[in-house]
């Protein structure tokens, strides 16, 4: 086993080479990535008391991206923030000064298990348990009036001033008058502008971080990303964000004690959400947990992964229902001001706009000739005529758009011309559902080199995929080329994307291409995200969506079938109201 010795002498690497191991010196942190190159290291010991060239977390952040085994020994006292850090990036074998070769030794034979690195931490200080958060009571707020209201806080108008007790009655109404004229003044100002809500970040994930800022920067306020429980606990504390967002540790990051750091915010915070990730035994406490204290939880089933469109959803509601409540108590304190405008002057612009559209276009005469159009009527824009492209796609149910696409290739064969079908995704069955056997998939799975392609069903072309080969193959860089071999031929072509929504809406330009999104209908969470997937390509008028509960071919003839008369048709004039 090869290890690297990061220390201020060879005493360790003297010892390990004693018990059988290939072991290297190294005195410079900034070294290690060469050193670990070039001695093929499997292991890195690191003692912090070594020259420090490039910062701790630097030179061990980059280890682990090695997938490299790091075993740290630092100062509990001095740098615990460091400890800390390490733990949240994957590193379980931490050691406290004062350390010897023996230990060291032991804890490479013997790694940490989580369980250990949870107790570590607790020893150190970091796991601190808080009490409910309690109703304050009259007399507690007497007791904190003194103290720096919260940024969410100063952006409302504190309006209960105007309403103390007073004896004498002809001072209570000239108080009242005076917040209310005081109102009428700083309406126009107020009500026209609302303060972008504030949100702290605890993802542990640099890349999380740059994405959510690229993502919300022109609806929330980044105040802090922060990269220990620490640091985060320090800033909902003192910034008192509108909006918390901290996530559970794993794969993609996360910080220690995030549910515990979530019921602590919720004391500080508008909203705090908690990404819980799997609801394993241990994930169902931490949520329960933190739904009990006020905050929101996104989880998902275990072995499952919460997608990225429910995580957008569910932060840009919290930031819709942050901006809503502030402009709902403004609009309780200004709503009855005559800036805001009133029905009787919209009623009147809008006879004013009726008068000049009149006014624009001149009304037919009725003995005027109508002209004759003898052509075809323009197809909608949603129908497949030949030579088009269906693309489909389920993004619930991969192997439903599978299903689609074969009756609908069949539904087009029905007259005789050429129809092409492309398998687009790993997950696609359409040529399963044309017939086409196992044992023809192995040897005609386009996406292996010298495959025989296309499967010949009569008057139907199958490029099709084997789904019992997994293979990672960049798909968008060949399928091009097939959909224009397949289209010189073919009458009619359909895709089959399968779940891939993100490749079918990159084929959405193509000439007389029309996108079906299968959108589930039992399902109440499945109808709902997948409408916010094909919402992804609003602007776009060769859309269709298909709310399915059961499937039958009368549905899809009725859904493919173009509509295209032949008659001659006597257009009529468009008429502005």
């Amino acid at each position: 086993m090869n290890i690297l010795v990061a220390a201020p002498d060879d005493t360790i690497r003297d010892y390990l080479r004693e018990a059988g191991y290939n072991a290297w010196s190294l005195y410079s942190n900034d070294l290690i990535l060469q050193m670990v190159e070039k001695y093929q290291i499997e292991a890195v010991i690191y003692l912090t008391k070594m020259s420090a060239v490039i910062p701790h977390e630097e030179a061990i952040t980059e280890t682990r991206k090695l997938q490299i085994r790091v075993i740290l020994a630092a100062d509990k006292d001095k740098e615990e923030t460091l400890l800390t850090y390490a733990a949240a990036i994957g590193v379980k074998d931490i050691l406290i000064y004062p350390v010897n070769p023996e230990e060291i030794l032991h804890r490479l034979k013997n790694p940490a298990t989580v369980e250990e690195v949870f107790g570590f931490l607790k020893q150190i200080g970091q796991r601190t348990r808080h009490k409910p958060f309690q109703k304050t009571s009259d007399k507690d707020i007497d007791e904190i009036k003194d103290i720096d209201k919260p940024a969410w806080y100063k952006r409302l108008i504190d309006i209960g001033q105007g309403s103390k007790s007073v004896v004498n009655n002809s001072q209570v109404l000239s108080e009242k008058q005076t917040v209310k004229q005081s109102e009428k003044e700083l309406a126009p100002q107020l009500f026209t502008k609302t303060a972008t809500p504030t949100t702290i970040l605890g993802l542990g994930n640099q890349n999380l971080n740059e994405w959510f800022k690229n993502t919300f920067s022109h609806t929330t306020e980044i105040v802090l990303a922060a990269s220990s429980p620490e640091e985060f606990r320090t800033a909902v504390q003192e910034k008192c964000p509108d909006i918390a967002v901290i996530m559970r540790t794993g794969p993609t990051g996360g910080l220690p004690y995030a549910d515990e750091l979530a019921v602590f915010s919720c004391q500080y915070a508008r909203h705090v959400i908690f990404i819980a990730g799997e609801l394993d035994d241990e994930g169902k406490i931490m949520a329960e947990a933190v739904k009990n204290a006020g905050g929101k939880v996104l989880s998902c089933p275990p072995g499952e992964t919460i997608s990225g469109e429910e995580l957008v959803l569910l932060i840009q509601n919290t930031i819709n229902e942050t901006i809503y409540e502030d402009e709902q108590e403004e609009e309780i304190i200004y709503g009855n001001e005559k800036t805001r405008g009133s029905a009787e002057n919209f009623l009147q612009s809008i006879s004013q706009v009726t008068d000049i559209l009149k006014k624009a276009v001149p009304r037919r005469t009725e003995t005027e000739e109508l002209p004759i159009n003898t052509a075809r009527i323009p197809k909608h824009p949603s129908a497949i005529t030949a030579g088009g492209v269906l693309l489909i796609v389920s993004p619930w149910r991969p192997g439903l758009a599978g299903r689609i696409a074969a009756s609908a290739a069949k539904i087009f064969s029905e007259g005789g011309g050429e129809t092409a079908v492309i398998c687009a995704s790993g997950r696609s069955t359409a040529a399963s559902w044309l017939g086409v056997t196992d044992e023809e998939l192995i040897l005609s799975d386009w996406r292996v080199p010298g495959s025989q392609i296309p499967v010949d069903r009569g008057n139907i072309k199958i490029w099709a995929v084997d789904p019992a080969k997994s293979l990672h193959m960049n798909i968008k860089e060949d399928l091009p080329y097939i959909l224009k071999e397949a289209r010189n031929k073919a009458n009619y072509t359909v895709i089959d994307f399968g779940e891939d929504i993100d490749l079918a809406q990159s084929y959405i330009h193509q000439k007389e291409a029309v996108l079906l999104c299968v959108v589930p209908g039992s399902d109440p969470v499945e109808q709902k995200t997948s409408l916010i997937w094909l919402k992804r390509t609003l602007g776009k008028k060769t859309i269709l969506s298909l709310v399915l509960t059961c499937v039958n071919r009368d549905e899809y003839r009725r859904v493919f079938q173009a509509n295209l008369p032949s008659q001659p048709v006597r257009k009529k004039p468009c008429r502005t109201p």
